[in-house]
């Protein structure tokens, strides 16, 4: 059974096949059925459970993600944003200003930390440990969500963070300065690339941290004005050794497929190039621009890059092509969720961006604005309150806005 509606539709066709009373609340990385006193809802709890378990949200093909663009965040120096693999946890980061976390998809968000020069951030998968950097300053650590932080590190002027999937392999780069590599979750780090000072810009990694991908800008002759160096570095084994791989251009943003085969790269008035070999070898596509930094889904299909001056450009397919959308702003970075199905880009003295997808699809359940039923035993939770699920051909619809007593 295939079908495909909308909220109200789908709220009516649970009541007319036999919806079971009852309701879902937060419950941690679990989820906790108040049945309200029905035995029925609580006789399937197993089945519910079991449907769960084998539908991760990786499985989810996100659609339409990175065309619409709404504000989600008031007016700040925005630097800086990440997300966990399926966009439930967001962190965004302000220059002199504070670390913002969010635990709802970004719908409202919390002030951390005092006031900071902050530059980057990094969440791992599940949005539990994260990693913020200060330009001149120590970097900050988190392992319950962005709710408590602790510093850590030496002080320099940090750019950019990545970190594999559980957190535990993390690399960052300084401005004029080292690339720095942890395999301890940051408790110590090791510096790497440190025969000359470069101009740092971003870190990308693969999900398991193997593949990693530098880039940095181009120093200018103090006397000449003329500009050399700038370029692309590479690592196949968790950042221990290095190789360059592209040069002579200002080279600002990479993103980086969850197995490291798929790669972007963007570098400022020049055009966007793409690897499907690790990085070893990179193709350029679309036009010159003024590129900020580029973000991706985990598959590498779904780009979305940021240009200074101009709307948001997104490509659905692994960047062959690319479509201007968004408004226009001085946009300073972009996050994608592992799915795409969520996006952030950040605006320097202006609002905090977001996009969402519009459906996404895993089988034969397709979900529409974040609702949905498929075949037996398929389900879609929405914001940790909503649960759809069908067992034995009937509709059963649990949601804490509609259902709760």
């Amino acid at each position: 059974m295939t079908t495909k509606v909308l909220g109200l539709v789908l709220v009516v066709a649970a009541m007319a096949y036999g919806c079971q009373a009852g309701w879902l609340k937060p419950g941690g990385a679990s989820i906790v059925i108040q049945t309200g006193g029905d035995p029925s809802v609580t006789t399937r709890l197993a089945v519910v459970e079991a449907a769960v378990a084998d539908m991760p949200t990786r499985d989810f093909k996100a659609m339409g993600g990175g065309l619409t663009w709404s504000v989600c965040a008031p007016s700040r120096n925005w630097t800086g944003a990440a997300l966990s693999a399926d966009g439930r946890h967001q962190t965004a980061v302000v220059q002199w200003g504070s670390i913002y976390v969010s635990g709802d998809y970004g719908a409202s968000w919390t002030a951390k930390e005092t006031a900071h020069d902050w530059g980057a951030v990094a969440v791992s998968a599940d949005g539990s440990r994260q990693t913020a950097c200060v330009y001149d300053g120590q970097m900050y650590f988190s392992t319950n969500y962005g709710s408590t932080w602790t510093t850590g590190g030496a002080s320099f002027c940090w750019v950019s963070v990545a970190m594999s999937a559980n957190g535990g392999r993390q690399t960052a780069v300084v401005d004029n300065g080292y690339v720095y590599v942890s395999t301890n979750y940051g408790s110590t780090w090791t510096a790497k690339l440190n025969d000359v000072e470069r101009n740092w810009r971003r870190v990308g990694m693969s999900t398991n941290g193997q593949y990693q991908t530098l880039a940095f800008e181009r120093n200018e002759d103090g006397e000449t004005g003329e500009k050399y160096g700038g370029g692309l570095y590479v690592s196949s084994d968790y950042g221990s050794t290095w190789a360059l791989k592209q040069t002579e251009k200002d080279w600002v943003g990479v993103a980086v497929s969850g197995d490291g085969c798929r790669q972007t790269a963007c570098a400022s008035g020049s055009r966007m190039c793409v690897s499907t070999d690790y990085g070893n070898t990179w193709v350029p596509c679309d036009e010159n621009r003024a590129w900020r930094d580029v973000a991706g889904s985990a598959d590498g299909k779904m780009l979305v890059a940021i240009v200074a001056g101009e709307p948001v450009y997104v490509s659905r397919d692994y960047g062959a092509t690319w479509t201007a959308c968004g408004p226009v702003k001085w946009w300073g970075g972009v996050a994608s969720s592992a799915d795409g199905a969520y996006q952030i880009a950040s605006s320097q003295v202006a609002e905090l961006w977001a996009s969402r997808a519009n459906s996404k699809v895993h089988g034969d359940l397709t979900v529409d604005g974040g609702l949905g039923v498929g075949g037996a035993g398929q389900l879609m939770v929405r914001g940790g309150t909503q649960l759809v699920f069908v067992v034995g051909g009937v509709v059963n619809v649990l949601d804490a806005d509609i259902l709760s007593p």
